[in-house]
């Protein structure tokens, strides 16, 4: 598996203009709290005093999809998926097969959110989380 090169940053401040910089469908919609939350606990220190990614770069490498459609036609409980409408991480085909496998399920897509839904719209991930376990009562 190749291992990709991360970037360096001097300090907490470089890394969220990095993140900022490289989107994936969230950098117009994520509050300042979130980007500050996120580099604090995304990043480390390095042997030179600079500042990298905490995580393991072999698995950017070779990246495969792996085949869990046997496990998702498992579920048999209450099942909430929720989506920002500019995530582009799961397709609309994986999301209606989702759908349409677990009995059960929920669909709630917030607006004006990427892939990680609670560090962009926190409250919308919240109130849709609550109406699920009250409507199912949980």
């Amino acid at each position: 598996m190749a291992e990709v090169d991360d970037p360096e940053f001097n300090d907490v401040s470089e890394a969220i203009v990095y993140w900022k910089a490289h989107p994936g469908g969230h950098a117009d919609y994520r509050p300042d709290e979130a980007w500050q939350h996120i580099a604090q606990h995304s990043i480390k220190r390095m042997a030179n005093g600079k500042f990298t990614f905490k995580r393991d770069k072999a698995m950017y490498g070779d990246f495969e999809t792996l085949a869990l459609w046997d496990h998702v036609e498992n579920i048999k409980c209450p099942f909430l998926l929720i989506l920002g409408d500019a995530s582009s991480t799961v397709s609309e085909e994986h999301r209606d097969r989702m759908i349409q496998t677990i009995p059960d399920s929920t669909l709630v897509t917030v607006e004006r959110a990427g892939h990680i839904v609670l560090h962009d719209k926190p409250q919308e991930y919240e109130s849709a989380v609550r109406s699920f376990l009250n409507e199912h009562n949980l």
